[in-house]
């Protein structure tokens, strides 16, 4: 058995020193194995981290090219709309156009014959009746030439001007053909 009371004092110290060491240097040991598994570690949670951030990225990119082609397809789709409506708007405009130029000139010949029998009318007339009727037919010149002038112009009428032309032209003739049947 051991007595430390029997050893000197240095032997004792030398001892207790050894041991101590021997104590240091083994946790120092299990330090640096400790930091070694903990770097391991750090290295396996690092690498499936980034492989998960990468995953996360091909997917996010792959959602991204999903939402743009699909969003690219409903541009496409609603441009092939409007320019269908366009065109069908385009075509009715034009069909409304042609109609009322058809109506009109069928107007214009008939007004031109109802002048003409007036014309008649005011050559066998006398005194102030004829007067009446060539002052009447002067006056139906006048707002026919003012009503051809601006029929013209809806050649070159748009769709968007197009209502307030017609309300103009269609007043004119009213106007035109309310003088002509007046007594």
């Amino acid at each position: 058995m051991f007595y430390p009371s029997l050893l000197p004092r240095h032997a004792l110290l030398s001892i207790l020193l050894i041991a101590a060491c021997d104590d240091a240097a083994s946790e120092h040991k299990a330090a640096v194995g400790a930091q070694n598994e903990a770097n391991g570690k750090i290295a396996v949670a690092t690498t499936e981290a980034n492989q998960k951030v990468a995953g996360a990225q091909a997917e996010a990119k792959d959602k991204i090219n999903t939402a743009t082609q699909e969003a690219d397809q409903k541009i496409k789709e609603a441009q092939l709309t409007a320019d269908a409506k366009i065109a069908a708007a385009k075509e009715n405009f034009l069909k409304l156009r042609e109609e009322f130029r058809h109506t009109t000139q069928s107007n214009l010949i008939a007004l031109e014959h109802s002048v003409a029998e007036l014309e008649h009318k005011a050559k066998k007339a006398v005194g102030k009746e004829r007067a009446d009727l060539h002052a009447k037919i002067k006056q139906i010149h006048a707002r026919h030439e003012a009503f051809a002038s601006n029929y013209k112009l809806i050649e070159n009428e748009s769709a968007t001007t197009w209502d307030e032309t017609k309300t103009r032209l269609d007043k004119e003739w009213a106007d035109l053909k309310a003088l002509l049947d007046s007594k």
